[in-house]
């Protein structure tokens, strides 16, 4: 079993025609071509720790989010208690979880595009309700209760960003505790301060909303195991996934099968936050080359880009729409803005990606947008995109103030809503 957690990170701060005293460092992009003199500087984020490269499987093609260098998150995200205290799942049958890694992606060159991961993992050792050795403990029965309950109880986990503030101590300077849901809404605050300046954190200008959270999506990867015994422990492991998930074809999979449900658990403060839940169901394996193992790692990663590139457009788009992002053709910011807008509309309207039917999964994730209502914020991508070629196209658009925008960046973002109306 394995589990990510994920929240999308989208930075406005290559738009705004102000100075926001961002920082250069690190070069999230190519930090190895960077010179042995700057490198430390480079590659460490303040409060976070360091960039590293991937020393096993690598990354994945340039043209989708950076997945070449991450950096350690360990620092900026903690729990309130250990893991091993924690149990999950139903009450007839709990499990424990490791936590696999906390890490922070950063995925282009005018950093827009970023997450924040959390993995988590079946723990080994004996678990006393199931009276077996841990190792032995995947055969179990997974039903349904027990699969949405183990979501349910991944989501509450109690975690805290250790903010500082400035200047910078060594000691905490602030500690707020929120569920595992909600955790981007702090993170995005720190991240924003662990990436500006020491003059701008002294002149105090900033604004939240120039870091901001888009909506998380849950990973969950379990080994098909139907009908297998074990004598040892006498327990037989079955699947039995929540009524509500929906089978989603991904073109050659290679034996592999993919779910999709839509949770919409309620935050402390009393509303709800949508979140996209998919299933991997995957034959085992007996040995690490084989093209199921690779399959299944490109369409995690896949689902992983997807979800960031999706919600950071969202942001962004939103955020013009609010005319918190200024338009001003012929700067440098709008030029930033324009090319993001349709490079990103561009990437996500390909039906495919590396074998996998992306178009597919778009449908399915609009499917669910289109079903939840939320006031006062555009949580639609189809709808906001939508509001912005008609901005982009209204009259004052042709009496001049947006003259300049460009053809084809009004083109793939009308594209894109097109494609999924």
């Amino acid at each position: 079993m394995f589990i990510l957690f994920q929240v999308p990170i989208a930075d406005s701060r290559s738009f705004i025609r102000r100075v926001t005293h961002r920082v250069q460092f690190p070069s999230w992009v190519l930090p190895n071509a960077k010179p042995n003199a700057e490198k430390g500087k480079e590659h460490f984020v303040r409060s976070f720790g360091g960039a590293e490269k991937r020393q096993t499987q690598g990354g994945v093609p340039e043209d989708w989010a950076g997945e070449e260098y991450y950096c350690g998150a360990e620092g900026a995200i903690r729990f309130k208690q250990s893991l091993g205290k924690k149990l999950f799942g139903s009450k007839e049958r709990k499990i424990h979880l490791n936590c696999a890694f906390r890490r922070f992606f950063c995925c282009d060159t005018n950093k827009i595009v970023s997450r924040l991961e959390v993995g988590f993992t079946r723990a080994m050792g004996w678990d006393s309700l199931l009276k077996c050795p841990k190792e032995n403990s995947y055969l179990t029965i997974l039903d349904i209760s027990n699969i949405h309950q183990i979501i349910i109880d991944i989501l509450a986990l109690p975690v805290y960003i250790p903010f500082h503030q400035f200047p910078y101590t060594q000691e905490l300077t602030e500690k707020e505790f929120c569920p595992l849901q909600d955790v981007g809404r702090f993170f995005s605050k720190e991240y924003l301060h662990s990436t500006t300046s020491h003059q701008g954190l002294k002149e105090g200008q900033l604004e939240e909303w120039w870091v901001t959270q888009g909506n998380p999506m849950l990973l969950m990867e379990l080994e098909e195991q139907d009908g297998l015994n074990d004598n040892s422990s006498g327990f037989k492991y079955e699947i039995h996934l929540p009524q509500e998930a929906i089978e989603v074809d991904i073109g050659n999979s290679e034996g592999i099968k993919l779910w999709y449900l839509r949770e919409t658990p309620r935050l402390p403060s009393g509303g709800t936050m949508p979140i996209d839940v998919w299933i991997i169901l995957y034959p085992r394996s007996k040995q690490k080359s084989d093209p199921k193992e690779k399959k299944r790692r490109d369409i995690r990663l896949h689902l992983s880009r997807l979800s960031s590139e999706r919600e950071s457009l969202r942001v962004i788009a939103s955020q013009v729409l609010m005319h918190r992002i200024e338009i001003q053709t012929g700067t440098t910011e709008t030029d930033k803005l324009q090319t993001y807008l349709s490079e990103s509309s561009s990437r996500l309207s390909k039906n495919q990606y590396y074998g996998i039917y992306q178009g597919l999964l778009l449908n399915k994730l609009q499917e669910a947008d289109d079903h939840i209502a939320h006031r006062g914020e555009y949580t639609n991508l189809k709808v906001v995109l939508n509001d912005l070629v008609r901005m982009f196209k209204s009259e004052e658009n042709i009496k001049g103030t947006y003259k300049k925008i460009r053809p084809n960046c009004l083109k793939n973002i009308s594209d894109f809503t097109k494609k999924f109306s």
